[in-house]
Order: C-alpha cells, then sequence, then structure tokens
C-alpha cells in the first residue's frame, strides 16, 4: 500500500520521495508491516517483540495498520520538513535512522520466524 502511495506524493512534489533512503525506508517499512500483519493473522503462532509494546503482544489488523501509515507518514513528512527548511544533512541522518530501525525490525522478525503463507507447523 505504501508503495502505491509513492508515485501519487511523487506527482504533489514531496521532494522526500526523490531520496534514496527515504525509498529504501520505504521498501523496509513496507516489509516490516507485511511481517507484523502476519504475526496478526497468525497469533497462535507468532507475538509482537518489545519494539512495538503499545500494540500489544497480538496487534489486530487495524492496529498495524495504523502504526504503518502513521509511522510512515512521520518519517516522510520530518524529511519533507527538514529537506524544505534546508537541512539536507539532518535529513540524510534522519532517513538512515528510519531505515536502520526498519532493517532491524525487519531481521528481528526474519530471526523469530515470521514467514509469508501459512507458518510451519
Amino acid at each position: 500500500m505504501l508503495l502505491k502511495l509513492s508515485p501519487l506524493l511523487l506527482l504533489t512534489g514531496c521532494a522526500a520521495l526523490h531520496e534514496p533512503l527515504e525509498d529504501a525506508y520505504l521498501v523496509a517499512h513496507s516489509v516490516d508491516i507485511a511481517q507484523t500483519m502476519q504475526i496478526a493473522k497468525y497469533p497462535d503462532f507468532y507475538h509482537e517483540g518489545k519494539s512495538c509494546y503499545w500494540m500489544g503482544a497480538h496487534p489486530s489488523r487495524e492496529s498495524v495498520w495504523g502504526w504503518g501509515i502513521g509511522t510512515a507518514a512521520i518519517q516522510v513528512g520530518v524529511t519533507e520538513l527538514l529537506l524544505a527548511n534546508g537541512h539536507p544533512r539532518i535529513a540524510k541522518f534522519w532517513e538512515a535512522s528510519g531505515l536502520a530501525v526498519s532493517l532491524d525490525a525487519v531481521h528481528g522478525n526474519y530471526k523469530v520466524g515470521v514467514t509469508f503463507g501459512n507458518p510451519k507447523r
């Protein structure tokens, strides 16, 4: 879904989405959302870790969507504000930090066995 919104935002002139690190963040974040949806779909096999403690061990699909879209909007919005106000170096740091957090979450989900499709029994 986030990847589908990106072309629409590009048409509106969103400078943040012309940034390779921001694009990489959105891809990694989309994978994290998909993995977290698996956690919501299969509560008997998976549970959410400490990174999203506010969603609970077994998040609902609605809370996953809220978290996913909300955090992506914050990430892109802050990058856009930094770029618009002449802070490209801080924007790069912000983008890299967001990417690192998302990649860490994807890796953590992978380590505990979150897969796509039906869990292995």
